[in-house]
This record gives structure tokens, C-alpha cells and sequence, in this order.
């Protein structure tokens, strides 16, 4: 009886503490560009924004050109709500929402892009 009031009481216990890491906001894997967002942007943004035919001069098939300067900053790293992109497939801010038409970016792929912009957005 005691080993089981043992094996219980440890139950309870270990799971406290996996619960309290899960709150308490384990780090996740750091964003990777090559792996995490460039899919993301070349599902959803290069068809129309790539090479010299971009669409408002805006060339999103590369690190280079998603990070090229611009009135308004595309990528502001650090800091996502002020990020165009975030704004655009948000549609939220004075940026145009993006992509146009019924296609909209997912709520799961808005957070990978915003988590690699406030995590410094590195060309990783």
C-alpha cells in the first residue's frame, strides 16, 4: 500500500512539473528561414512578388530582397506587429491585405513568420 501511495504521489508530482515548464514557456526551436519561412512566403507570396517583375517592386523570393530596405520596412526585426509582412497577411495596419483574393494565410504560419521576425529575423 505505501509503494503505491509512493507511486502515486510521484505521478503527481512529475506531471506538476512537466505542466509547470509547459506553462511557464519552455523555449521552442529557434525559426529557421530556409526551413520555416521561405516555404511559407513561396506558398502564399512569390508567385507574385519575385525577380524584376515583382509586384510593387517587392521581391519576396529571397532573404536579400525580403530584407531590402523600403518606405515602409517589410521586416522590422524584432519586432513583428510593426513588420509590413505581418501587417499585410494580418490585414491589419495601413498595409494592403495579402495575398489577395480568398487565399489567406493560416493563423499557425502568421505565428512561425512572427516568431522568426521577433526572434531577430536571421537568414537561417
Amino acid at each position: 500500500m505505501k509503494s503505491f501511495a509512493f507511486l502515486a504521489l510521484s505521478c503527481v508530482v512529475l506531471g506538476a512539473g512537466i505542466l509547470s515548464q509547459a506553462q511557464a514557456g519552455v523555449p521552442q526551436e529557434a525559426k529557421s528561414y530556409k526551413n520555416d519561412v521561405a516555404p511559407i512566403l513561396k506558398n502564399y507570396c512569390v508567385g507574385c512578388h519575385t525577380g524584376n517583375s515583382a509586384k510593387a517592386g517587392l521581391d519576396l523570393s529571397t532573404y536579400k530582397g525580403l530584407t531590402a530596405k523600403r518606405e515602409k520596412a517589410t521586416i522590422v526585426a524584432g519586432k513583428a506587429e510593426k513588420s509590413a509582412l505581418i501587417q499585410a497577411v494580418k490585414g491589419s495596419g495601413e498595409v494592403k491585405k495579402m495575398p489577395p483574393g480568398r487565399r489567406t494565410v493560416k493563423a499557425a504560419e502568421i505565428e512561425v513568420l512572427s516568431a522568426w521576425i521577433n526572434e531577430g529575423a536571421k537568414d537561417n
